[in-house]
């Protein structure tokens, strides 16, 4: 929960009580080393500042700048995971690019416009919307196209796509301009939080091809004690098996004992492999 207190030079200071989320974990050596660095990554950042969100852990997945998911190579495409709309027809892309010109004519046409495209994956959209585009020179003349994207890896597909080099992308007004090879003035952005590098006085059109849906969310369980977010916390495994003998009778053979460790290992080894996370509910009310 959130907490003020006075500093001692009179300031008003916000933090955060943590103390309801329990002590942190101190694990034996080796237990917060996994093959996938990113889960690696999580799970020591979960061990540190304790359960995270799951919009935390979501986000941290898909942006880590370096283990996250749109940071890879090829995620999208036929080489990839999954391929959408515009890497299956060019039509699609280009009857955008056909309600674009439609919905500026609707503002009036006015003088300049700026297309916005929000996670545009291998740019394949924006070059097939703005190809369309070039049968209306007057829109072509006014348009100007910002691109929302994190993965500096997928800056570097979208701006081969578009006609560029990947050596310098411009992030703002005050870097030298760049256009695409279909004319219009282009930009970069890491998040939508950036856009008001636009004019403000600059009627803007938004593109989001599948994006909504990897957007971070918080999610909430309604509990006998109220509303109570979701968290991801450590799945922590469970006690290592006792060994069967070494309660029941003080004298037992060592074979019964080396019987029991093998049993043990053979449950240990019939068993699925452990989550390294589980879901959790907090003990009170979060920031969220």
């Amino acid at each position: 929960r959130a907490v003020s207190r006075t500093s001692a030079s009179g300031g008003h200071v916000v933090g955060v009580d943590r103390s309801e989320l329990g002590p942190a974990r101190v694990l034996p050596p080796g237990r917060t080393r996994h093959d996938d660095p990113l889960t690696d990554a999580i799970f020591q950042n979960i061990e540190i500042r304790g359960p995270l969100s799951v919009a935390s852990f979501w986000r941290e997945a898909l942006t880590n700048p370096t283990y996250g998911y749109y940071h890879r190579e090829d995620v999208i495409g036929e080489s990839g995971d999954f391929i959408t709309a515009p890497e299956i027809s060019q039509m699609f892309g280009e009857m955008i690019g056909v309600w674009c010109v439609e919905q500026w004519s609707r503002l009036g046409r006015p003088a300049k416009l700026d297309l916005v495209e929000l996670g545009p994956g291998k740019g394949t959209l924006m070059s097939d919307v703005l190809r369309a585009c070039t049968a209306f020179p007057p829109f072509m003349d006014a348009v100007s196209v910002h691109l929302v994207e994190i993965s500096r890896s997928m800056r570097a597909k979208q701006a081969s796509a578009l006609g560029l080099s990947a050596d310098r992308l411009p992030a703002n007004f005050d870097d030298p301009p760049a256009r695409t090879k279909y004319g219009p003035r282009i930009m970069w952005h890491d998040t939508f939080q950036n856009l008001p590098n636009c004019k403000r006085e600059n009627p803007t059109l938004v593109i989001a091809q599948e994006f909504f849906d990897a957007l971070p969310v918080h999610v909430f369980e309604y509990t006998e004690k109220g509303w109570r977010e979701v968290l991801v916390d450590i799945n922590l495994p469970e006690e290592d098996l006792e060994e069967e003998g070494n309660t029941a009778a003080g004298d037992k053979s060592t074979a019964g004992a080396e019987g029991s460790k093998i049993a043990a290992q053979e449950s240990d080894d019939e068993a699925p492999e452990r989550a390294p996370f589980r879901f959790v509910l907090s003990p009170g009310p979060t920031m969220a």
